[in-house]
């Protein structure tokens, strides 16, 4: 045992949580449980009662014993190293998938947060993302954090890479949590091909991780962003998803004895998500802006994460499955979405364009449903049959190819053109 590391003794073990007697821990400490014929296990301080300590492993945690030797090695998880871990895959320790490479520094830590309220700044330039009813529409702030809100299979992630790919950022960092391993490879391979690579991230942590891993992939991405806007960056950070993030927390905090609560979640898993949203954002050296998909469960925005997170969010985005059954992509509904922040950026001139359309799409949602009812007849009402004119032309100005990008000037002109095709509307 190295004499200057402080020692604790285990006391019990289950293939999901440990207990040990350890005075001396604090939360978020790391340990290393020594284990016979097997390499020490690494495992993370949850809980503390009395002088027992709870420890999620980040591996299996077969072959530990009671009356382990627990060593504690560090006040907290180390860091990656943001120029190292530059076009690389990740797992939520900074081991590169790839090589067997270890990425991380021993530099002291930022503070999680991060949200020294004196540094923060209301509000940054505009960023575009080269996706038309985006732009138009739901205009992006650089230090915003928006929600991507759908059920599976909608176009979540592939919106994400469009994004990656698209908005003008210096730094990309992109958190894989609770995705099948297959899908991790393929999107890698899909991000390793585009020309933003270079100075892209991917944090994975698969299903099948220790949901302490699954949690620390998130906290992973935004102490990598955190670094690089201290030194007076943009970053731009994609978590997919941000559901089962929260799904790791609680099974985190009820593994350390916290009762459930609401939906079978304790308390915790809730407040969790405050912190990690609010460490992205504006400061007065860089921003991080930032990107968190929501999984709805049945597609509906009672869901109980998906209510939690719309609060804490400074944009919604919701993806429809009729829209993406019609094979309009991004399936982005543009009524139901909204960007909070479209008031600080839009001039008198694009607002005016801005709430036509956004009329438009409320009426065009009205007349569908009207016309799948028999509803509907022409010469009834001269807005709706504004919006039954333009539907072809605003179908095709929703509609965008995954390798297409427009800039703004074409967004605008087109977006100008289809404001005069809806004439009739306020």
């Amino acid at each position: 045992m190295h004499p200057s590391l402080q020692a604790g003794r285990l006391t019990q073990a289950s293939q999901g949580m440990l207990t040990a007697i350890m005075p001396q821990a604090q939360l978020g400490a790391i340990v290393e449980v020594e284990r016979a014929h097997h390499p020490p296990l690494m495992a993370e301080v949850v809980g503390i009662r009395d002088e027992s300590c709870t420890l999620a492993p980040w591996s299996d945690p077969s072959g530990v014993c009671a009356g382990a030797t627990v060593l504690l090695v560090g006040a907290a998880a180390p860091q990656l190293c943001e120029v190292k871990s530059r076009g690389r895959v990740v797992n939520a320790l900074g081991e590169d998938l790839y090589l067997g490479k270890t990425l991380t520094r021993t530099t002291p830590h930022l503070e999680r947060s991060d949200g020294n309220f004196r540094q923060r700044v209301a509000s940054q330039a505009r960023v575009h993302s080269g996706i038309r009813s985006v732009d138009m529409v739901l205009p992006i702030v650089r230090g915003q954090r928006i929600g991507i809100f759908a059920g599976a299979g909608v176009g979540k992630t592939t919106l994400l890479t469009q994004l990656a790919h698209q908005i003008d950022a210096d730094r990309v960092v992109i958190a894989l949590i609770g995705e099948r391993a297959r899908e991790a490879v393929s999107l890698a391979s899909d991000l390793r091909q585009l020309p933003t690579w270079e100075k892209t991230t991917l944090i994975v942590a698969t299903f099948d991780e220790p949901a302490a891993l699954r949690v620390r992939a998130a906290w992973a991405a935004m102490e990598l962003a955190q670094q690089s806007r201290a030194e007076g960056a943009h970053a731009l950070v994609l978590v997919d998803s941000l559901t089962r993030w929260v799904r790791a927390r609680r099974d985190l905090s009820l593994l350390a004895g916290e009762r459930a609560a609401r939906g079978g979640f304790p308390p915790s898993a809730f407040a969790a998500m405050a912190p990690l949203v609010e460490a992205a954002g504006a400061t007065q050296s860089g921003a991080i802006t930032a990107f968190f998909t929501v999984l709805l469960e049945a597609d509906a925005m009672e869901d109980l994460i998906g209510d939690e997170a719309r609060g804490l969010v400074e944009a919604h985005w919701i993806l429809s499955r009729a829209l993406a059954q019609r094979n309009v992509f991004p399936a982005i509904d543009l009524r139901a979405s909204l960007s909070r922040l479209a008031g600080d950026v839009l001039t008198d001139e694009q607002s005016q364009v801005y709430r036509r359309l956004r009329h438009g799409f409320a009426l065009a949602e009205e007349l569908q449903e009207a016309q799948r009812f028999g509803l509907y007849t022409p010469g009834m009402d001269a807005e709706t049959d504004a919006v039954h004119a333009a539907m072809p032309v605003l179908l095709q100005w929703m509609r965008q190819a995954t390798d297409e990008t427009h800039d703004w000037e074409d967004t605008w002109q087109r977006s100008v053109q289809l404001y005069n095709q809806l004439g009739a509307l306020p």
